[in-house]
């Protein structure tokens, strides 16, 4: 599964089953491409994950992305770093409309490769604390599905990537709402698929 050396990829049906196997191979197979001081171990990874309803998982209320998982188990109870990074999509795609304006794209033309989202360019949403891990996110129906990639340019394998991986296809799921289709494949690409040196232990524990 693994052909690439320092590249995590998988095909899964169910998140968790995806998010157990990645920090089981990244501690099994220590990848390490760079020499941060913090990071214990560093991978890239290419996920495929097929169609999961994420409707327990969020909601849209009030202007906002409403993440209903608790990350209590890996290490965060509050929930808030994805707080934030919801706050950030919520105002870059909803907001700025700009999940609109890539579905008009393929209302206009189904077989067009033009629908993409770059995330982390301008204008600025309220929340500018913390640039996107997810940098940009591309639709293509194929055979009447609603395929979507997700390129992230960082995730924290123990405490933020399960929820990306969520969040990534709840995306998917309003998109494919806004057309009428059905959900297709969905692919998480990571450029920096990290572990910091403190949260190692906490995986034994």
């Amino acid at each position: 599964m693994n052909n690439l050396q320092g590249v995590i990829t998988g095909r899964f049906d169910n998140t968790y089953e995806a998010y157990e196997y990645v920090l089981k191979e990244i501690l099994k197979k220590k990848y390490k491409i760079i020499g941060d001081g913090k990071i214990s171990y560093e991978s890239r990874a290419f996920l495929q994950l097929g169609s999961e309803d994420m409707s327990k998982y969020f909601q849209l209320k009030n202007g906002e992305i409403i993440f209903l998982e608790s990350l209590e188990k890996y290490g965060d109870k509050k929930n808030s770093i994805i707080k934030e990074e919801c706050e950030y999509i919520y105002d870059t795609l909803f907001n700025l409309k700009k999940l609109e304006k890539a579905i008009s794209i393929l209302r206009k033309n189904k077989s067009s490769k033009k629908s993409i989202i770059n995330i982390a360019a301008p204008p600025k949403p309220r929340n500018d604390k913390i640039p996107p891990c997810m940098t940009y996110i591309s639709f293509r129906v194929i055979n009447n599905r609603l395929n979507m990639s997700c390129h992230m340019r960082a995730d924290n394998a123990y405490r933020i990537l399960l929820a990306d991986l969520f969040l990534g296809q709840f995306l998917q799921e309003e998109a494919s709402k806004m057309l009428n289709l059905k959900k297709g494949q969905y692919y998480h690409i990571i450029d920096s698929l990290h572990m910091y040196k403190k949260e190692v232990p906490k995986l034994f524990s």
